[in-house]
């Protein structure tokens, strides 16, 4: 009914935004936490190098980026088929997951939470619009003959490159059956999530490991 996909809509579209900001704050204020109460120092102190306690908390927080988007599709098991909802959800957790490790790597190379929690939130919100911003730049209004033009759309390319393309990922018209799941776009969720989680992993190893503590 009407309003059965509005609640759909309105519950899938909050969800994302507001979980995967709520699980990068979590994540950066428990490591940051960690960091400010010395409890790192006791934990390096025993036999545990850096790189095994970096990949241990990574792959705590790539679990309860699973789990968190687990609980996300819980209220629309009622009223959304299996299958889109399992796709969405494993979408979705791909999503959590490099927020995650990104929130990870911020937090140990910053070390401060303001300015962790704001590289992630900047980085979401282009991650969220890329799409429509590579859109814009290369629409009719954008003048091929303008140098200035030409430098902002190469720019944006450029940049769309870097970042994962989340308006691909847990798309909110599986869950209505308005469109119907592409694998394509589940696999490029999972494949993209793998790929960034594991950079994300090695740099902040690398710089966690040069850092001084």
């Amino acid at each position: 009914t009407e309003v059965a996909a509005q609640r759909i809509t309105l519950h899938a579209g909050l969800a994302r935004p507001l979980l995967a900001l709520l699980f990068a704050l979590v994540v950066v204020v428990g490591t940051v936490r960690e960091f400010d109460d010395r409890a790192l120092d006791t934990l390096l102190a025993r036999p545990l190098s850096r790189r095994t306690w970096y990949l241990a908390r990574l792959g705590a927080t790539l679990v309860a980026a699973g789990v968190l988007a687990a609980v996300a599709a819980l209220p629309l098991v009622t009223s959304v088929p299996l299958g889109p909802l399992a796709a969405w959800a494993l979408s979705f957790g791909c999503e959590l997951a490099i927020v995650g490790a990104l929130a990870l790597a911020c937090a140990t190379s910053l070390g401060r939470v303001a300015p962790a929690v704001g590289a992630v939130a900047g980085f979401y919100a282009l991650s969220r619009s890329i799409a429509a911003l590579v859109l814009m730049t290369s629409g009719p209004g954008i003048d091929p003959a303008d140098a200035s033009d030409r430098a902002v759309a190469v720019g944006v390319q450029a940049l769309a490159l870097a970042l994962p393309d989340f308006s691909r990922y847990a798309d909110t018209a599986w869950l209505l059956g308005a469109t119907a799941m592409r694998q394509v776009d589940l696999v490029y969720a999972l494949v993209q999530g793998t790929v960034y989680v594991a950079l994300l992993a090695m740099l902040g190893l690398v710089d966690f490991a040069r850092r001084d503590l």
